[in-house]
């Protein structure tokens, strides 16, 4: 990622989320968190204006086949709806 380039992740807490967060920001360009307040299953990857529905969780990407998305939704519309 460039620098000056925005990434917010929404995810749910876990102290190893916290742990590896904080490593990474240390290290690089930092990554803004926000917690979600209810558990969502499914992962949406938001590009600029563009969001993608992942059909695996990002860490099982390229084990085999996995779906990706493009949804017509925009990112304001998904994150109300989460």
């Amino acid at each position: 990622r460039t620098v000056g380039v925005d990434c917010t992740v929404y995810t749910r807490y876990s102290k190893q989320t916290e742990i590896d967060f904080e490593k990474h920001n240390q290290q690089c360009e930092p990554i803004r968190i926000i917690q979600m307040p209810q558990a969502v299953h499914d992962r949406y990857l938001i590009i600029d204006n563009e969001v993608w529905l992942l059909g695996a969780s990002v860490k099982d990407m390229g084990r085999g086949l996995t779906t990706v998305i493009k949804l017509s939704f925009t990112p304001k519309e998904i994150l109300n709806r989460i």
